[in-house]
């Protein structure tokens, strides 16, 4: 999976804000998080703020982990 072409998005599936990642090998996205309304109160945050808060984490430490982790030959 190249870094370079990950994608890491919010998106609404059947009405609950998740994260995804998805990339040109495999489109379909793969749904990571879901953040709901709890997470958001808890947090003290709109539902879509936390959402893009918890996405930015997610893409900086996949890639991190991309570069850190052994690649399969």
């Amino acid at each position: 999976m190249n870094p370079d072409d990950l994608r890491v998005e919010t998106s609404r599936l059947n009405n609950v804000v998740v994260v995804t990642v998805s990339n040109d090998d495999y489109p379909l996205p793969l749904v990571l998080a879901s953040v709901t309304e709890n997470d958001a109160d808890f947090n003290g945050q709109p539902i879509d703020v936390l959402a893009e808060q918890w996405r930015e984490k997610l893409d900086k430490e996949i890639r991190r982990a991309k570069l850190v982790l052994p690649q399969k030959p």
